[in-house]
């Protein structure tokens, strides 16, 4: 027979075994490595930077898309709007790009997905702060064009288009990629990311 000094042992019991539970449940849900190498730090504040940045420019300009603000808007000075209208967008922007492009472009065609932005953003602010663009001895000849340009670091999510014999578009496919591109002076001593020339 259950007395009632029995029931209150036993809820005692169960609610000291809730708390240990919860406690050890609690402990491991909050436990995580933290990367404090100076260079992961440095990444982390720029990618915040870079992100914080582009989510003023889109409050500026009444939540409109990131292509469209960062086109509309001089803060993100590092990236020409040139860029941002010929060398990125969406699949299907990609592809009309490549359309546009059929015969003068051989090969294939490559269009930058525009949700890299805030990366791409990020790469080229690091390097312009820290003078990369301006010291010659960082540019590397590209195969396509023979011309001394820069090489992105990271890899991209690139939509990719070819062409058949009568420059007629195939069907896109999704790669990721380093990309080749100038940086030209942007009349305040620094640089802006201006043209992209092909895949590495």
């Amino acid at each position: 027979m259950n007395t009632y000094s029995d029931k209150t042992q036993k809820e005692k019991s169960q609610s000291v075994t809730n708390a240990v539970s919860q406690k050890r449940s609690s402990s491991t849900s909050t436990f995580q490595f933290v990367d404090n190498r100076p260079e992961a730090i440095a990444q982390r504040k720029l990618q915040e930077l870079a992100n914080n940045s582009i989510k003023a420019i889109q409050k500026k300009h009444k939540g409109a898309s990131i292509g469209k603000t960062m086109r509309k808007s001089g803060d993100a000075n590092v990236i020409s709007s040139m860029f941002t209208q010929q060398h990125m967008g969406n699949y299907k922007t990609a592809e009309k790009i490549a359309k546009q492009r059929a015969g003068a472009i051989p090969g294939s065609c490559h269009v930058v997905s525009i949700g890299e932005l805030s990366s791409i953003f990020a790469e080229i602010n690091n390097r312009e702060s820290i003078g990369y663009h301006a010291a010659a001895g960082n540019r590397v000849v590209n195969p396509i064009t023979g011309n001394n340009q820069f090489q992105t670091t990271s890899s991209y999510k690139i939509f990719e288009f070819s062409y058949d014999k009568k420059n007629r578009v195939k069907k896109g496919r999704e790669i990721s990629a380093q990309f080749y591109y100038d940086a030209i002076p942007n009349g305040a001593g620094g640089f802006i990311l201006h043209h992209f020339d092909g895949v590495v």
